[in-house]
C-alpha cells in the first residue's frame, strides 16, 4: 500500500510539472520544437518593440507551417490558432472569436496557464459582452502580475483601459493606461 502512495506521489510531482518557460520576459512554455519556440519569441520581441512589426504575418505563417508538421503537439496547435487570431484585423471580430474558441477548446489551463491566459486576453480584447470581457481581463491581470510577466501584464492593463472607455469610465481607464505605461518603462 505504501508503494502505491509513493508511486502516485512521484507521478504527481514529476509527471505533472509544467514545461519550462522559453524566456524570463516572455514566459511561453517550451514546446520542445526549437523552430516553433524560436518563432514565438521572435513574434513577441517584435510585438513589444517600438518599430512596427512588418513581418508579423511571415512569422505567423512560418509558425503555422511548423505546427502542421506536429499535429499531436497540443501547445503548437493552440499557439498556431492564437497567432492566427492575433493577425486578424479588428474588423473581423467573429474570426478572432472562432480561432480563440477553437484554441481554448484544445487547451488545458493546467498544462499551460500562460497560453490559457494569453488566449483569454485576446478574447477579452475582442469579445462582445463588456462586463464578461472586463472580468476576464481582471483575472488575467492577477495571473500575469503573480508570475511577473510584464509584457502581458501591460497588454492586459491596456485592454482593461479600452474596455473601461467603452463603459464610459474614462477616469478608471486612465488609471489602467498609466499602469500599462509604468509596466512598459520597466521593459526598456
Amino acid at each position: 500500500m505504501k508503494y502505491i502512495f509513493l508511486i502516485t506521489f512521484l507521478f504527481i510531482i514529476f509527471g505533472c510539472t509544467s514545461p519550462r518557460p522559453l524566456d524570463p520576459l516572455f514566459q511561453w512554455p517550451a514546446t520542445n520544437i526549437a523552430e516553433a519556440d524560436s518563432l514565438i519569441l521572435d513574434y513577441e520581441r517584435h510585438r513589444v518593440s517600438v518599430e512596427k512589426m512588418h513581418n508579423k504575418r511571415s512569422i505567423v505563417e512560418r509558425f503555422c507551417s511548423v505546427a502542421r508538421c506536429y499535429p499531436d503537439n497540443r501547445l503548437l496547435q493552440m499557439r498556431s490558432l492564437y497567432l492566427q487570431a492575433c493577425t486578424i484585423s479588428n474588423k473581423e471580430k467573429a474570426s478572432v472569436d472562432s480561432f480563440i474558441d477553437d484554441a481554448m477548446l484544445r487547451s488545458d489551463s493546467a498544462l499551460s496557464p500562460y497560453d490559457w491566459h494569453s488566449m483569454k486576453g485576446l478574447k477579452a480584447e475582442f469579445g462582445n459582452d463588456l462586463y464578461e470581457r472586463y472580468f476576464m481581463v481582471l483575472d488575467n491581470i492577477k495571473y500575469f502580475a503573480d508570475i511577473d510577466a510584464k509584457p502581458e501584464l501591460s497588454r492586459n492593463f491596456i485592454i482593461a483601459g479600452n474596455i473601461l472607455v467603452e463603459l464610459h469610465d474614462s477616469v478608471k481607464a486612465m488609471e489602467y493606461y498609466k499602469k500599462a505605461e509604468r509596466s512598459q518603462l520597466i521593459l526598456t
